[in-house]
């Protein structure tokens, strides 16, 4: 497995030519134990998830400032979340539909209200799966706007 966290301080921000807040690219790396990762108003963001067993409460990550508008972007790595193959997202307004998702083909299940986002690792099962392996692992501040397409993996 790629070690994403090895290139994270060498990486830091990445630019074009031109130097305007739009061309910029900031990078943020969730770590073990709880993160507190903040997006920038006007600049791409990617959120990387690329560490094991980052799930539950004591551990999700807290993400300010993202914006799908800006074209942030949640990043996340294949062996940081086992048996994801395909994201398979769904918005939840209601702890109703929240918990129709979890027995459902979801694999990212985003509720708005409280802006977490959770990883569904047993498909249709009840439930979200081994809670080392799934479960909670992002809370986005204020419950922004989140779709399928503000997510991939690495």
């Amino acid at each position: 497995s790629f070690n994403w966290a090895s290139i994270a301080h060498s990486i830091g921000t990445v630019s074009s030519e031109k130097q305007n807040d739009m061309d910029l690219t900031r990078i943020g790396y969730s770590k073990r134990g709880k993160s507190r990762l903040t997006g920038k108003n006007k600049t791409t963001d990617e959120f990387i998830f690329a560490t094991k067993n980052q799930f539950g409460n004591n551990k999700a990550d807290r993400i300010t400032g993202f914006s799908s508008k800006d074209g942030d972007t949640l990043q996340l790595d294949k062996d940081s979340f086992p048996g994801l193959n395909k994201i398979r997202f769904r918005s939840t307004a209601s702890i109703d539909q929240f918990n129709k998702e979890m027995e459902r083909d979801s694999s990212m299940i985003y509720f708005q209200p409280s802006g977490e986002l959770y990883f569904d690792a047993n498909g249709r099962q009840p439930g979200l799966g081994d809670d080392r392996q799934s479960g909670l692992f992002a809370i986005l501040n204020d419950g922004p706007a989140l779709s399928g397409s503000d997510i991939a993996m690495i």
